[in-house]
């Protein structure tokens, strides 16, 4: 009797589990076309200087995670400040996407892989050149695609940092 109460337990159970969605490559395609677009668009946007246009499209939820060249903020209002504390100094920037990779997961995940070249020109200082990759797992949330993990790493990051630093304040006479 426990036996085939177990068993039938087991049945139910695994009758309950959610169906793997299947895709066409169409379904796909759409999809990868749809976040390319969106990430192509959020570039476009920071190179105009439009931060808040590409901060939107990052959720401040708690589960989200975002990490730059080893450092994982503990959620987005951290990253953004640091954003801002850096753009008092800057000049200009230009990030220029080699690729925009896209793996659809589901219907409503995927995950971009981006190389990039970047140059960054801090008032006072010349422009910096750099190489870098941006990964981030991308999220429909609330009905619309919402970055929800990043991970961004620049080779020669502590070049970078130097590059990026203001020169010191002149003392007054």
């Amino acid at each position: 009797m426990r036996r085939t109460f177990g068993f039938l337990a087991l049945v139910a159970l695994a009758a309950c589990q959610p169906k793997p969605v299947t895709m066409t490559d169409a379904q796909k395609a759409a999809i990868a076309d749809s976040v390319r677009t969106m990430m192509t668009g959020m570039i476009d946007k920071m190179n105009q200087g439009d931060m808040t246009s590409g901060w939107a499209m990052y959720s401040a939820d708690a589960d989200t995670r975002y990490t730059e060249n080893g450092m994982t903020y503990p959620n987005l209002d951290a990253m953004k400040k640091m954003s801002q504390d850096m753009s008092g100094a800057m000049e200009a920037m230009t990030i220029k996407p080699d690729a925009v990779d896209v793996m659809v997961v589901g219907p409503d995940a995927a995950v971009v892989t981006s190389p990039f070249h970047m140059t960054v020109k801090v008032k006072g200082k010349p422009a910096y050149d750099g190489v870098g990759v941006w990964t981030g797992v991308l999220e429909r949330r609330g009905g619309k695609w919402m970055i929800v993990s990043t991970h961004e790493s620049v080779q020669h990051a502590d070049q970078m940092m130097v590059a990026l630093t203001p020169p010191p304040a002149k003392p007054a006479k």
